[in-house]
């Protein structure tokens, strides 16, 4: 019995982990989590039987096998775009933490000192195989965060603190340096909805770290009207977007409406300077990749 609950256990952690959550709900009416509690339950009740010591090495090798498979794609998961695995590999991670977990738990019950009962190994080797299926994941991620920021600092680690920030918001910081040389302290900012292809221009808490004490704001312009008359000083950033992954080009460029201003500039973020242009804000000629509107009150 023991040997049929976990080769099923680990078939619909194996066969979710290759399409998505919820796959043998869908498929076979019954959730994935019951074939894991009936497993449990006769892990629980159910002597384990010993293995020859061939199947042991085996399942051994294969919890590092995916151990390690794991841990590389947490790695590659963060190193390039969210949902990369699953978009190139057709893996879910969430669900192969899941198989990796119950591979690492049934490997150490079966490894585990006789002398245990089968309660204590079901409780030792859950709670080594859960430490085992999340550490790896974490590792792996842990490693591609500290690889990153090695590449970014050790290039050229006599950067200076503005040169390090250039460097890693290439446009934004630079642009907004010149944001903070044409507005007064006390205004407020308009900036883009918080979504691709505004990754990082969208971001206010980004934004509000680089301008403050000025405060930026999400808006569509439906409150437009409201803020003027909360605020008396209020401007708006001209974006195009940095996000590469658009396949629609329309969705670049930001703000989509005209809107009523005294002046408007077209900031360069290579020189850091800006051009002025005493005119309102036409978005089908200004089509800028960065820029600042002083909105008529």
């Amino acid at each position: 019995m023991y040997f049929i609950t976990t080769s099923i256990a680990l078939l619909v952690a194996a066969i979710e982990s290759v399409s998505y959550w919820g796959f043998i709900a869908n498929n076979f009416s019954l959730p994935s989590y019951f074939y894991y509690l009936v497993n449990v339950v006769v892990i629980w009740y159910r002597p384990v039987p010993r293995l020859p010591r061939l199947l042991l090495v085996l399942a051994k090798l294969g919890l590092i096998l995916a151990t390690s498979i794991l841990l590389i794609l947490a790695y590659l998961e963060v190193t390039h775009y969210p949902n990369y695995v699953y978009t190139v590999t057709h893996i879910n991670l969430t669900t192969l933490q899941v198989f990796v977990g119950l591979l690492a738990i049934h490997a150490f019950i079966l490894v585990l000192p006789n002398h245990l009962d089968r309660k204590r190994r079901l409780i030792f080797g859950s709670a080594i195989g859960i430490l085992v299926s999340m550490g790896s994941f974490g590792i792996g991620k842990t490693a591609a965060f500290l690889l990153n920021s090695y590449h970014a600092i050790a290039p050229a680690p006599t950067l200076s603190y503005e040169e390090k920030l250039t460097r890693a918001y290439p446009g934004l910081y630079p642009a907004l340096e010149v944001v903070n040389k044409l507005t007064p302290p006390d205004s407020t900012i308009i900036i883009p909805p918080q979504g691709n292809p505004w990754e990082f221009e969208g971001n206010a808490a980004i934004v509000r770290y680089f301008i403050y004490p000025r405060k930026p704001i999400n808006s569509d312009f439906s409150d437009i009207e409201q803020l003027k008359k909360m605020y008396t000083k209020i401007y708006v950033l001209i974006a195009k977007g940095s996000w590469h992954e658009l396949t629609n080009p329309a969705g670049y460029y930001w703000p989509k409406i005209p809107i009523p201003a005294n002046r408007i500039w077209e900031i360069n973020p290579s020189t850091k300077s800006a051009t002025l242009h005493e005119r309102p804000y036409d978005p089908k000629t200004d089509t800028w990749d960065w820029g600042l509107i002083e909105v008529k009150q």
